[in-house]
């Protein structure tokens, strides 16, 4: 179902959670959790983890929820506006816009005289203390979702099928060790991902993860290996052993 475009509290599901400012913006503007909007992220931007988000990565998410940019303002590097300055400059002239601000590699919203980001969490006045007022505005974007903001499904924290609901993790590994799917987990980064690939489809065209190896729970791990297995068979290739 669609909802309408405002500005929100930022949603932290316990278990499901990214605390980084891009997240938190999706979060604000959809309504869907910080850990649902860096599952987003990760999808449109091939990273394994979520913590500073490119303008085009953050663009693109927002594309996917329906929402679009109408309106962008840069200012000249050397002329950037403190985040006060600028609220000044445009008071009268932001009505029920919503706003996305990049301030001092922050993300946050305006809309009219309210504001949120993921250091306020609830939506606040302009003088808030965690509002930081001596940021220097990089980019302003007016958004709008003129047929309501939907959360994509890439989003969404995946389920493990009815046959091995309650044992993904197990289901996983049986299933990738009888057809030789490889899974590693990456302990060097921050999220901990497991690395799912196959040593005869790994980044070939047949490839159904090319570029794309990481999860980061075990239904997606599992969803993976079905995903190899199913490339194996079209290629009339049979398990291990």
């Amino acid at each position: 179902m669609a909802i309408a475009l405002k500005l929100r509290p930022v949603l932290h599901p316990k278990g499901d959670r990214n605390q980084y400012c891009g997240p938190s913006a999706i979060s604000a503007l959809t309504g869907m959790g910080t850990g649902e909007a860096a599952r987003l992220l990760r999808a449109v931007s091939r990273k394994a983890s979520i913590k500073g988000t490119h303008n085009i990565h953050m663009l693109r998410a927002l594309t996917r929820c329906g929402i679009r940019t109408v309106d962008r303002w840069a200012p000249v590097e050397d002329l950037r506006p403190t985040l006060a300055q600028w609220l000044r400059a445009t008071a009268g002239k932001r009505g029920g816009k919503v706003m996305l601000v990049l301030a001092g590699n922050h993300y946050q919203l305006v809309s009219g005289n309210r504001f949120v980001c993921g250091q306020t969490g609830e939506v606040v006045g302009f003088d808030h203390p965690k509002v930081k007022r001596r940021r220097r505005v990089e980019e302003v974007w007016t958004l709008e979702a003129r047929d309501g903001v939907t959360i994509p499904a890439e989003a969404r924290k995946p389920k493990a099928g009815p046959d091995t609901a309650a044992q993904p993790r197990t289901a996983a590994k049986r299933l990738a060790a009888a057809w030789g799917v490889e899974i590693e987990q990456h302990r060097d980064l921050e999220s901990r991902p497991w690395f799912v690939s196959h040593p005869m489809l790994d980044d070939e065209d047949q490839d159904p993860h090319y570029g794309d190896h990481y999860a980061h729970e075990w239904p997606e791990v599992l969803a993976r290996v079905r995903d190899y297995v199913a490339a194996l068979k079209a290629r009339g290739i049979g398990p291990v052993g």
